[in-house]
């Protein structure tokens, strides 16, 4: 009963966890300090995730990652839109990711898939961290995004644990790592530090 629960809780925060960011951006009108390349993965991401759950019978893994797919997809329009770039090239890059991800678990197994999924998390999330680190403009990134990124990480986890649920457990577990790097590195440009490269009197983040 307990990992029922669990995994539905994840399931639900999961689901719309990149609401914030979507709605950071409506407000905002900028995606300074945003990732396409997170975005990139993430929608690539959540398809291969869908395809793991049908796989293992797992629909609250499966269906919230339809929605998060969704949402991460307006993003990365958002971001295209904001930057004046091609939409095609970028999609194709999702895609591309969507593929390999399915492939490898249907050919390779669970364990093959979480490596697959591993390396695209920890792309995604080192390029987020990048921009964090060096942009002087964050106005774009959602903190509250950044805090549900690690609640969602911590949680999966704990229900991959009692689930038995070897590639889910391997990739939380240490993509909770990366995204709780993201938001300390995020408080601390907040707080003043200045961006990785340039002088205090050239950073320029507004991040709120």
């Amino acid at each position: 009963m307990l990992v029922l629960v669990l995994g539905w809780v994840a399931a639900a925060i999961g689901m719309l966890s990149a609401t914030p960011q979507l709605l950071r951006l409506l407000r905002s009108r900028s995606s300074d300090g945003c990732s396409l390349v997170l975005w990139q993965l993430s929608v690539g991401g959540a398809v291969s995730w869908t395809g793991h759950g049908v796989l293992v019978g797992s629909a609250n893994m499966a269906f919230p990652n339809v929605v998060l797919g969704a949402l991460a997809l307006a993003i990365v329009l958002m971001i295209c839109a904001d930057r004046g770039l091609r939409r095609l090239p970028v999609l194709a890059v999702s895609a591309g990711i969507a593929a390999v991800g399915l492939t490898t678990d249907l050919v390779l197994g669970p364990v093959a898939f979480a490596v697959v999924a591993f390396a695209s998390g920890v792309v995604g999330v080192g390029a987020q961290l990048r921009e964090i680190a060096t942009g002087t403009a964050l106005e774009g990134i959602s903190a509250p995004y950044l805090v549900i990124a690690v609640a969602m990480q911590l949680l999966w986890g704990s229900w991959a644990l009692l689930a038995q649920e070897v590639s889910t457990l391997l990739v939380a577990s240490a993509m909770g790592v990366f995204c709780l790097l993201n938001l300390i590195w995020f408080l601390l440009r907040r707080a003043g530090v200045p961006a990785l490269g340039r002088p205090r009197p050239d950073d320029l983040t507004l991040a709120a």
